[in-house]
C-alpha cells in the first residue's frame, strides 16, 4: 500500500472516529434531556426522534451545541398552541413537522418541544436553559452531563409569570445568597464584605439589579395610552397633502352618514376613558419603596406626555376637526375638558422637579 493510500485510510478512520464519538456525546446529551423534561417541562422528548440523524434537524441542532466552542447556550421550550390545540393545549406525542417549519441548523420543532440556539425565538412558553459550565468549551461523553451543564428554567409567562418577576426571584432567592455563602467562606463576617471591596460591590450591583426589577413591574403597571383614529379618518388622510393645512372637505370627511360619525364618536369617548385611567394614578396612593416611587413618577410622567403629543397628531385633531363640522361637540369637549390631562401633568412635572435630587445609590443604601 503506498504512502497516499495510507493517508488516506488514516484520515478517513480518523472522520470515523470523530463521527463515532460526535454520536456518542450526542446520545449522552439526549439521555439528559430526556430526563429533565418530564419533570420541568411536564412534557417527553423521545431519543429514537431526536437521534433520527437522516429525518430530524434537532440531530444536527444538538451535534452543533456539543461540538462547537461558540455555542454556550440550548433552549428548550414548550410552545403554546404549536399543534393548532385550544389555549394551554398540547399534544402529549411528540412528531417531526416538516423542515420548512423551522430555521436549518438554528432552531428545530418535535411536537410542541422547541430546540433553539438562539435567546430571540423564546415565545413565552415553559422553558430550560442549558448552560455550559465552561464557556468556551465543547462537551465531552467522557463525563457526566451534568456536570458539564447548568440549568435554569422559566414557567410559562402567559401562566400570571412576568419576565421581571421570574428573574427577581432568581436574584432575590439563588444568585444574592450565593454570593454571600462565597463571602462567608472566604471569611468575611456574616457574609459582609469590607466596604469598597469587590465582594461589597458585587453585592450592591445585585441589589440594584433586584430593585430595577421590581421597577420595570411598577412600570409595567402604568398603562400605555393610544389614541388610535377611526379607519376612514386614516385612509383620508393618506391622500392628504404633506405641509398642508388639515381641511375637511378636502380630504372627504364631510357629510358623512349619522352611522359612521356614531363610530368615530364612540371612539373618542374610548379615547378619553383611557386618558383618564392613567391620569388617575397621580392621585392614588403609592406603596412602596423609596426607589420605586422615584422610577414609577418618571414613568408616569413620560406616559403623560406622550399622551398630549398624540393629541396633536393628524389623525386626533382630524377627528376632533370633523366631529366639531358634525356638531357633535358632546364627545370634543370631553376629550378637552374631562380627561384631566393638564392637571396631572402638572403633578407628574411637580414630583419628578422634587424627586429628581434623590440618586440611586443614596436610596439603594
Amino acid at each position: 500500500m503506498s504512502d497516499s493510500e495510507n493517508s488516506v485510510t488514516a484520515e478517513k478512520k480518523e472522520e470515523e472516529e470523530e463521527e463515532t464519538g460526535s454520536k456518542s456525546i450526542v446520545s449522552s446529551l439526549v439521555d439528559f434531556l430526556c430526563g429533565i423534561c418530564p419533570g420541568l417541562l411536564s412534557t417527553e422528548i423521545h431519543r429514537s426522534d431526536l437521534l433520527d440523524i437522516g429525518g430530524s434537524n434537532a440531530y444536527a441542532l444538538l451535534e452543533r451545541f456539543t461540538t462547537s466552542v461558540e455555542l454556550s447556550t440550548l433552549f428548550i421550550e414548550v410552545v403554546p398552541q404549536l399543534n393548532g390545540g385550544g389555549p394551554g393545549e398540547f399534544s402529549s406525542s411528540l412528531s417531526l413537522l416538516p423542515a420548512s417549519t423551522v430555521q436549518p441548523g438554528v432552531v428545530d420543532v418535535v411536537g410542541n418541544v422547541r430546540l433553539s440556539l438562539e435567546t430571540g425565538s423564546w415565545h413565552g412558553g415553559t422553558s430550560v436553559a442549558l448552560i455550559k459550565r465552561f464557556l468556551g468549551s465543547s462537551l465531552s461523553s467522557e463525563q457526566p452531563m451534568g456536570s458539564q451543564l447548568q440549568i435554569m428554567n422559566f414557567p410559562n409567562i402567559g401562566e400570571g409569570n412576568g419576565v421581571f418577576e421570574i428573574l427577581q426571584v432568581y436574584i432575590q432567592c439563588a444568585f444574592t445568597p450565593v454570593t454571600v455563602a462565597a463571602q462567608l467562606a472566604a471569611g468575611a463576617d456574616k457574609g459582609a464584605a469590607a466596604p469598597g471591596s469587590s465582594g461589597e460591590v458585587l453585592m450592591r450591583r445585585l441589589k440594584e439589579l433586584e430593585l430595577a426589577l421590581r421597577q420595570c413591574q411598577k412600570q409595567l403597571e402604568i398603562p400605555s395610552v393610544h389614541l388610535q383614529p377611526h379607519p376612514e379618518v386614516v385612509r383620508a388622510l393618506s391622500h392628504a397633502d404633506e405641509g398642508v393645512s388639515l381641511d375637511i372637505e378636502a380630504i372627504g370627511l364631510s357629510n358623512l352618514p349619522d352611522g359612521l360619525l356614531n363610530e368615530i364618536q364612540a371612539g373618542i369617548n374610548d379615547w378619553v376613558r383611557d386618558i383618564r385611567r392613567l391620569t388617575q394614578l397621580t392621585s392614588l396612593p403609592f406603596s412602596g419603596t423609596a426607589l420605586e416611587e422615584v422610577t414609577f413618577w418618571h414613568g408616569l410622567g413620560e406616559a403623560l406626555q406622550a399622551t398630549a403629543e398624540e393629541l396633536e397628531s393628524p389623525g386626533v385633531i382630524a377627528t376632533v376637526m370633523l366631529l366639531k363640522q358634525a356638531k357633535r361637540y358632546l364627545a370634543t369637549v370631553a376629550l378637552d375638558t374631562n380627561t384631566g390631562l393638564k392637571d396631572a401633568l402638572d403633578v407628574a412635572s411637580d414630583m419628578n422637579t422634587f424627586l429628581r435630587g434623590f440618586t440611586i445609590d443614596a436610596l439603594v443604601r
